[in-house]
């Protein structure tokens, strides 16, 4: 966690010593940082408690715009564009890594019909698609083949 820079002056953080008044040039200087910091805490606020009284509208909106929201999160968590994202399915066969459930599986599963990126959350580095009960199958073993393992030993044993 980082700590906000001081007044040399007053030995406030310079956000709090410039709305007290104080204009040394640390504070001039760090003064938009922080209060565009706090504009966008209340931006925010604001924004969730907008969403929480207007359900439908968000809901339509969301309908409407939910490929270009998958597209940003393909960018922005990942590092994939679409295109690179529709490359890595066709090497998968549209398929998940693990269990080979494909899009018919998946349409007739309660869950997304898109397969989700598997990565190392460590690197970030992009390990591959995975239907949704396999990429929480693996979230919950937390990624550690010892402890994979021991459940195929487990399973192994009681089956």
């Amino acid at each position: 966690m980082s700590t906000k820079p001081r007044c040399p002056t007053t030995g406030l953080s310079v956000s709090f010593a410039y709305k007290m008044g104080c204009r040394c040039e640390s504070c001039q200087a760090n003064k938009a940082i922080y209060t565009a910091h706090e504009d966008k805490e209340k931006s925010r606020l604001r924004a969730k408690k907008w969403r929480a009284e207007h359900p439908e509208r968000v809901r339509v909106h969301r309908r409407r715009h939910r490929g270009k929201d998958r597209n940003y999160q393909l960018r922005g968590c990942y590092g994939l564009t679409p295109d690179e994202f529709v490359q890595l399915q066709e090497f998968q066969n549209n398929r998940c890594a693990i269990c080979g459930r494909g899009p018919d599986i998946l349409a007739m599963s309660n869950s997304r019909q898109y397969l989700n990126v598997d990565h190392d959350h460590r690197t970030g580095k992009v390990c591959g698609l995975l239907c949704g009960s396999c990429n929480v199958g693996l979230g919950h073993f937390q990624h550690s083949p010892s402890t994979l393992e021991q459940a195929i030993i487990y399973l192994e044993e009681v089956t």
